[in-house]
């Protein structure tokens, strides 16, 4: 990771209080092992959160989204990053001066290089059991990062640049806190829009059951199989009531570690929320169907349509099955007739 820019602004409320004032930087954060080491402790923390994901809301009037293309598409001299930072944190004081239960806290804005890509990170920090930051003159100095970590870190958002460029999936990545009375007020100074609908996330669900290493049976030491794992999630999820897929809670379920499901996402890089609605007609593919007609029973694999199984389009009533497993072993049932 390169740092590029660092800033650090102080925005000072209390809960249920109106009245607000803000420390501003003038200069940015010094580039040493002091600052690596809180840039290397926020995102290890920003990383072990609970992640969503997004896109920018480009609505007119929507000053962050403006704000910061412009600032992508200048020359990105220091002043500008400056200039920047503190026009955001202005006009983050008015969705806070709307929201009575929200709280001031340092607003670390972060411009930095990872596997080459280009990054913008902004963190809320709440500096609230060891002092983590001081003003020294113009600008912040870091005096201890032990107590960092995601009690501190309130809120956070972390921008691809790369992605918008090329305008391809989400480039927000977000922290949710859920009842956190942070999460509203600072998405909606982002502004962000959500690209991917529970259908969507439902798919990448699929995906990632699909793809991930499988729970190990109790019984027998091994893997569970494929179709049975999958019928195994469709149980679980189609039992609740409130249709609500959660990652952590899954991966608690089945593996016994609720970060399981969660980091197996990030392996495979599939974007997928760690909490949404499922879609019944999605989640259909995770269970076998099965018909019975005619003194005929068919049983597989949903996710088998299209691949093995089709309907001919040529007549309704027929059905193409490809399989030279199945074709050799009906072959010998057959004979075995004959």
């Amino acid at each position: 990771m390169e740092i590029k820019k660092v800033i650090i602004h102080e925005v000072i409320k209390e809960t249920k209080k109106k009245d607000i004032k803000v420390e501003y930087s003038d200069g940015l954060l010094d580039t040493d092992s002091q600052t690596m080491e809180l840039i290397e402790s926020l995102l290890k923390s920003f990383n072990g959160d609970k992640l969503m994901y997004a896109i920018f809301d480009k609505s007119a009037g929507t000053y962050f989204p403006e704000k910061f293309i412009e600032y992508c598409n200048s020359e990105r001299p220091i002043d500008e990053f400056i200039k920047f930072s503190k026009g955001a944190v202005k006009n983050l004081t008015v969705f806070m001066n709307n929201s009575i239960l929200s709280a001031g806290g340092y607003l670390i804005f972060l411009e930095y290089l990872e596997s080459g890509k280009p990054f913008f990170a902004i963190f809320l920090v709440r500096d609230a059991i060891g002092k983590i930051l001081s003003k020294k003159g113009d600008k912040y100095s870091i005096n201890n990062v032990e107590y960092v970590d995601t009690h501190n870190l309130a809120m956070a958002i972390r921008i691809n640049e790369s992605r918008i460029i090329d305008e391809e999936g989400n480039y927000l990545t977000f922290t949710h806190k859920k009842n956190n009375e942070i999460s509203d007020y600072f998405l909606n100074w982002i502004s962000i829009q959500k690209k991917e609908t529970n259908s969507e996330f439902t798919q990448k669900l699929y995906e990632l059951i699909k793809n991930v290493k499988r729970p190990i049976e109790p019984l027998t030491s091994e893997e569970i199989d494929l179709e049975d794992y999958r019928e195994r999630v469709f149980s679980f999820l189609s039992s609740k009531t409130d249709k609500l897929v959660n990652l952590y809670e899954l991966g608690s379920y089945f593996y016994n570690d609720e970060n399981f499901l969660v980091n197996g996402a990030k392996e495979l890089d599939l974007e997928i929320d760690y909490e949404f609605k499922y879609d019944k007609n999605i989640l259909k593919k995770f269970t076998k169907v099965e018909v019975k007609r005619d003194g005929i029973t068919l049983k597989f694999s949903s996710g088998s349509f299209d691949k093995k199984i089709r309907f001919s389009d040529e007549n309704k009533n027929l059905i193409i099955i490809e399989s030279e497993l199945l074709a050799k072993a009906l072959r010998k049932e057959y004979e075995d007739y004959k």
